[in-house]
This record gives C-alpha cells, structure tokens and sequence, in this order.
C-alpha cells in the first residue's frame, strides 16, 4: 500500500494500521475545543433545515440524540471531513483518496436515554 506523501504518518504508523487494523493518532488533538464549538453550533439548529435531527423518548420529554447530513451547511465540518488532514490521514491508512460518505454526531445529553437502546425517529 503506497504512503500518501501528504499524510501526517510515519510509514510504522501505517504499517501497524495494516498489521492490526487499528491505529491511535493525535490528528485532532489541537482541534477538540473546536470540535465541541461546531458540534454545539449544529446541536443548536432549529429541526427546519435539510439537515436531519432525530430524538429520543425519554421520561422527560424527546431529546435530540443524533444530527445527520450536516457538512453542506457547516463549512467547518465540511472542510474537516472532505478536505486535509482527515483525508489525508484516511487515504494513507486505506491505500487510497477517501471521501465522505455519510457523517453523523451522536450526542448523549443529560437526561437523555444514553447507553440505553437508542429509539430515534426522524423529525420532520
């Protein structure tokens, strides 16, 4: 499996992906607080938009549990999950260009259902 030059891994860290079929790296480690910004940015859209929020029941009340299809309309998300070192580290480990197939945020809030059965439904 050829080592996309681009990538921020070394040819071991590569090696031991394909050995073990795992591999830990610190390729957002700078970005959580970002991360938890943007995830709390689309957590508080409204359920009126293309992108799909669904909920749970719980005993008080539906709780939003996951939020789907969000990276047209999050140019954060969207440039991290289709462009840089995302891709370039998922393209290295797969031997080639990755995309973006579906994405998805699971969230586990208070009072939410959490480790639970996940019972979700889409709101539309």
């Amino acid at each position: 499996m050829p080592l996309n030059i681009d990538a921020p891994l070394t040819r071991s860290q590569v090696d031991h992906y394909i050995e073990t079929g795992w591999l830990i790296t610190d390729t957002l480690a700078s970005m959580t607080e970002q991360l938890q910004t943007w995830s709390d940015e689309v957590q508080g859209w409204s359920d009126n938009g293309d992108w799909m929020h669904y909920r749970e029941m719980t005993e008080h009340g539906p709780k939003l549990c996951r939020t789907e299809y969000f990276t047209p309309f999050h140019p954060g998300f969207r440039e991290l999950l289709t462009e840089g070192i995302m891709v370039d580290t998922a393209s290295a480990l797969l031997g080639d260009r990755a995309v973006l197939y579906k994405e998805k945020i699971n969230y586990k809030l208070s009072g939410g259902a959490g480790y639970a059965p996940i019972n979700c439904r889409l709101v539309q």
